[in-house]
């Protein structure tokens, strides 16, 4: 598919496990919507750093990486953030990230 260039319809592109869901056009935008919100509900430093590791998986290493993405993971685990989800699971209420 990547080298070829040839248009994959989505049936086909579900098929093979390219894309996780198929949604008509009517509720596209809703779709769209919805994991814009989901996403937007994590905690603030777990996405950059996630955003960061994908950028990073195009490097010359997947080894240096996967080291990246240790040393964000650890990082990650010493934020107010980790804590505050940690919390709201013990919890059972929705956590309130602050980006810290």
């Amino acid at each position: 598919m990547v080298l070829s260039g040839e248009p994959v319809d989505a049936d086909t592109a579900l098929a093979w496990g390219a894309v996780d869901f198929v949604v008509g056009a009517d509720l596209l935008d809703q779709r769209a919507l919805d994991i814009a919100q989901m996403i937007a509900a994590k905690p603030p430093l777990a996405l950059a750093m996630g955003k960061q590791m994908i950028d990073q998986i195009h490097g010359p290493q997947l080894r240096s990486g996967m080291g990246q993405e240790l040393l964000a993971q650890t990082a990650l685990f010493l934020t107010e953030d980790y804590k505050e989800a940690r919390a709201a699971l013990r919890e059972k209420r929705k956590p309130l990230y602050r980006g810290r």
